[in-house]
């Protein structure tokens, strides 16, 4: 049985507390035991506050692109610009969705850039920087300290470009596959599968929102039991296409 456990008492966190430690007092004072196999999912947010990955709108100088840009959304030309700064480019500008393709290779609204639960004041939270080494050193701390062999995912919601609505997706992984394949196997009526492939990661992230939320929820964390998967070394980029790989853009 898949249980999804949300894990209760995150404080505030601020730029500058430890997340590692953070998260690992948060596993180990849990009322549910942490056990071989669990997968700790963390809301990228807490991530990026931790890590200082905020940036105050009033040190922000907007130059003549944000300027254009925002000119057509109506938006703050500020917000556009750190858009842009947390962009490798452009994949679609409209009057109301500015697309991009963000720094750790995902292609989605405002390059991840939000300013919902990010601090007080005219403050925006940005991605983290090398997700995947956030995870595996909370994944190491873990395994070191309580002697458990745990998977780890940072999480965002993410928009889908023919679908309405957000899902959750993983930023960064540790301890499991990103990706499982289902290539060899046969089906319930003897058919061999060709390509299939589930981004297993994604799934567990967006199971996991089901308890953490978008709002004020106040549980960034929560503690995915009963998958079964194998340990893996993996990294968020396994699941991004390679360029000549995309079928869009």
């Amino acid at each position: 049985m898949i249980q999804i456990i949300p894990i209760p008492g995150i404080p505030i966190v601020k730029p500058g507390d430890d997340i590692i430690k953070i998260v690992f007092e948060a596993v180990k004072n849990n009322p549910f035991q942490i056990l071989d196999g669990d997968i700790i999912v963390i809301a990228h947010k807490i991530v990026s506050r931790a890590t200082g990955r905020l940036i105050n709108l009033e040190n922000v100088r907007p130059g003549r692109k944000a300027l254009k840009i925002a000119g057509k959304m109506e938006e703050d030309p500020r917000k556009i610009q750190v858009i842009l700064n947390e962009s490798n480019r452009i994949i679609k500008s409209t009057a109301k969705h500015l697309i991009t393709e963000n720094k750790l290779g995902f292609v989605c609204a405002n390059a991840g850039v939000d300013r919902s639960n990010s601090y007080q004041g005219e403050y925006l939270i940005l991605p983290p920087v090398e997700p995947d080494k956030i995870c595996e050193d909370i994944r190491k701390s873990i395994e070191e300290n309580l002697n458990v062999k745990v998977g780890v995912i940072i999480s965002d919601t993410h928009g889908r470009a023919l679908r309405k609505g957000a899902v959750g997706v993983c930023l960064g992984v540790a301890g499991i596959p990103a990706l499982l394949s289902y290539k060899g196997r046969r089906d319930i009526f003897g058919y061999e599968l060709k390509v299939t492939e589930i981004a297993i990661v994604d799934e567990i992230a967006s199971a996991a929102e089901l308890v953490i939320g978008e709002s004020n929820e106040r549980t960034p964390i929560a503690l995915i039991r009963g998958l079964k998967l194998p340990s893996a070394a993996s990294t968020h980029k396994d699941l991004i296409y390679k360029p000549e790989e995309r079928l869009f853009y």
